[in-house]
């Protein structure tokens, strides 16, 4: 391209290398995959995540220098990585065609929805602008889904279409919609939001008691208990539990401890309430194989020690097995939700716990270790574990009802220089 004279009429066309093409199309969208797991893993902080990003971002490029002509290598996407490198790439390209081919899929397939609306996310909003906007005034409810979605992941306000699918008659649409209102801080849609807390339909209520909750209207939080048993009861009581009464929430972590069944909820539950009255509780816990883990995870989040880097390691049980297993025809082969998680050592914890108790006073609610200041909750945000990290960002939107709640999925560096 240097070596071309300014006045010569030929274009430089980028050399196109399939398999290289090829390899960064697979690359793209498998580290992709990978980060999203990776943005709920307990033990992934802000710079992994920045760090998993840039991996991403040198196949993305790639993929740019390839141009329109590397379109052939991912038009046909077949799995959610594949279709969030299709549709960003759609996007750089400015391929609307294109773009409207994997929409139309992603209508059909809340999965692949899903990984079109994170290549909204991953994007800045200026270059995502001009094809979110058509979505919101689009006649099918589906798209105007995707484009509410990529709004609220952006943490950009949509103005009076938000109001308006308010009132939509589909549930898919509303119920997107009101968690919309909770994630932007939109305070002024809370009587609307508080119109659908005794709706029929669980999804569409669980939203508006969710909103309803961070928003600041406290007895939604007692809509959001009813939802344990559901398939949101760790969101609900996630939220819920923050702005409980204390004798109330811990009456509630009582109950869920008292039922074999509901023990690793109340363990949860234990961890967000974050009063050091509970760690009798979760000392007991540690003692079960099953429990064990996230009993100690549970005490690192309200004390603040770290099992790892403080060496309060304990060794696995005999003969207890988590996740699959090496029989070839064991058809199991879901990881254990605890296996990144370091298993407990109670004894080490307890004698630490001993020497270090007299610093916390009971009946405050701490988060790694402090009481919930702004300041501390920042600090979170910038150096917690991903699991804390929404912990603080939750906190910090119940300081000042009426913000936006700090979006711990978007691309790391956009995160760095919000934090900064």
């Amino acid at each position: 391209m240097g070596g071309l004279c300014e006045n010569s009429r030929l274009k430089a066309v980028p050399l196109i290398i399939p398999h290289i093409v090829s390899q960064h199309v697979e690359e793209a969208s498998f580290l992709w995959t990978l980060r999203s797991v990776a943005v709920h893993q307990h033990r992934y902080d802000l710079n992994d995540l920045a760090g998993l990003d840039e991996r991403i971002e040198a196949h993305l490029d790639g993929l740019r220098i390839a141009g329109t002509d590397g379109v052939e290598f991912y038009r046909e996407p077949s799995d959610e990585g594949e279709f969030f490198t299709a549709a960003l790439m759609a996007v750089e390209t400015g391929n609307g065609n294109f773009l409207e081919m994997l929409l139309a899929a992603a209508c059909a397939d809340p999965a692949l929805s899903r990984a079109v609306v994170s290549a909204f996310g991953w994007l800045p909003w200026a270059k995502v602008e001009p094809y979110v906007w058509p979505l919101l005034d689009s006649d099918s409810t589906s798209l105007r889904r995707i484009g509410i979605s990529a709004c609220a992941v952006q943490r950009v306000y949509p103005g009076a279409l938000l109001a308006a699918v308010l009132e939509s008659s589909d549930s898919n649409l509303r119920e997107r919609a009101l968690r919309a209102v909770g994630e932007l801080g939109r305070k002024d849609l809370l009587p609307v939001v508080l119109s659908s807390l005794d709706d029929d339909d669980d999804a569409i209520r669980f939203a508006a008691c969710w909103t309803a909750t961070l928003l600041g209207h406290r007895q939604a939080a007692d809509g959001l208990c009813r939802f344990v048993g559901s398939m949101w009861q760790e969101k609900a009581l996630n939220l819920a539990l923050r702005v409980m009464d204390r004798e109330d929430a811990s009456q509630l972590v009582s109950k869920l401890a008292g039922h074999e069944e509901t023990q690793r909820l109340a363990i949860r539950a234990a961890g967000v309430v974050g009063d050091t009255g509970v760690i009798p509780f979760l000392f007991e816990m540690m003692q079960l194989p099953e429990q064990a883990r996230p009993a100690g995870e549970a005490f690192f989040l309200i004390t603040g020690c770290d099992i790892e880097k403080e060496d309060l390691w304990g060794t696995l049980p005999e003969n207890f097995t988590a996740g699959p297993s090496d029989e070839a025809d064991d058809e199991d082969v879901a990881m254990h939700p605890d296996e990144e998680l370091p298993w407990p050592d109670p004894e080490s914890i307890a004698a630490w716990w001993d020497k270090h108790k007299v610093e916390f006073r009971r009946g405050e609610r701490l988060l790694l270790g402090k009481p919930l200041t702004q300041d501390h909750l920042q600090h979170v945000l910038r150096t917690g574990f991903q699991m804390h990290r929404l912990a603080a960002a939750l906190e910090l939107v119940l300081f000042g009802r009426g913000r936006s709640l700090f979006e711990v999925r978007a691309p790391g560096l956009r995160q760095k220089q919000l934090l900064a």
